[in-house]
């Protein structure tokens, strides 16, 4: 019985992983919920609707004490004219490099009947190699605004955050 009852327990940690959500809308258009424990580094920053480029919403995430602990930001992209999110992807974000940063994966795939575009990369900042997790979203897939939604995590605790990340993304919802 003891046994089953921590084989449950484990279960349950395990599916939580997470821990619990709240549900955050930077900018009264795109909302999503946030893991916890989380801290708002720029809540709702300062960005004129006009913006082209704006992060428009800054956290850290995780449980430092398990030292699960990332950076999660939320990107507004404006161009001038509306295209599908299959031609932004394709167009503007899928080889799109940084400096000192290789993208690992770059793709979409569907998951509990949402269809995710999702871009995975690596940094090394001061030989500390750190994985990118973005995801992508427009209003009804098709608009001349692109959200982003990034997590940087150390790379040896890369499932976590893709766990979260992916979690995140599913909870997507735009106005």
């Amino acid at each position: 019985m003891r046994k089953k009852l921590l084989l449950i327990l484990f279960f349950l940690t395990f599916i939580i992983g997470c821990s619990s959500e709240k549900r955050y809308s930077p900018d009264g258009r795109i909302s999503f919920t946030l893991i916890e424990p989380n801290t708002s580094l720029y809540d709702t920053l300062a960005v004129s609707d006009n913006d082209t480029y704006a992060i428009i919403a800054l956290f850290k995430m995780g449980d430092s004490s398990k030292n699960n602990n990332f950076l999660f930001a939320t990107t507004r992209m404006k161009g001038d004219e509306a295209m599908t999110i299959k031609d932004a992807f394709n167009n503007y974000v899928r080889d799109v490099t940084p400096f000192f940063t290789t993208v690992i994966e770059a793709k979409s795939y569907k998951k509990d009947g949402k269809i995710l575009y999702r871009k995975i990369s690596e940094s090394d900042f001061d030989n500390q190699k750190v994985r990118n997790i973005m995801f992508y979203f427009m209003e009804n897939n098709n608009s001349n605004t692109l959200y982003e939604l990034k997590g940087s995590i150390q790379s040896e605790k890369f499932n976590y955050g893709l766990d979260c990340m992916e979690r995140i993304a599913l909870s997507v919802k735009i106005k």
